[in-house]
């Protein structure tokens, strides 16, 4: 089967925010961005994709208070988070054991691992 992942949550509005460090307060998280995400939630999504910009400071597949306290706990999501392709490249010098334990379940490669040569 198919499982549509709402991406990215939940901060990419615009292409090319790989690199960018998105700054947050709680309000504006809860008030403007999370909404469409937590209606996605509510709607049974199985599945959601973590941004690949860092959220204050934080690379966002590796951030511990948005996918674990605000998605799962706080928001109710059951499903499982993947990274966007080349997504977790953010959070390269995390590693990739830190970022699941902060809430990621299934890291997609990127382009840099794929093209390495045995």
């Amino acid at each position: 089967g198919v499982i549509a992942a709402p991406k990215s949550f939940a901060y990419s509005e615009r292409r090319g925010r790989g690199a960018a460090n998105v700054q947050v307060t709680d309000a504006a998280a809860w008030n403007v961005y999370y909404p469409p995400y937590q209606a996605a939630v509510e709607a049974g999504a199985l599945a959601m994709a973590c941004p690949s910009a860092s959220v204050n400071g934080v690379p966002g597949c590796g951030s511990k208070q948005l996918l674990t306290e605000d998605l799962r706990e706080r928001m109710g999501f059951r499903g499982f988070v993947v990274s966007d392709w080349g997504a977790s490249m953010s959070g390269l010098l995390m590693g990739g054991v830190k970022m699941v334990q902060n809430g990621m379940d299934v890291e997609m490669p990127t382009e840099a691992l794929l093209s390495k040569t045995a």
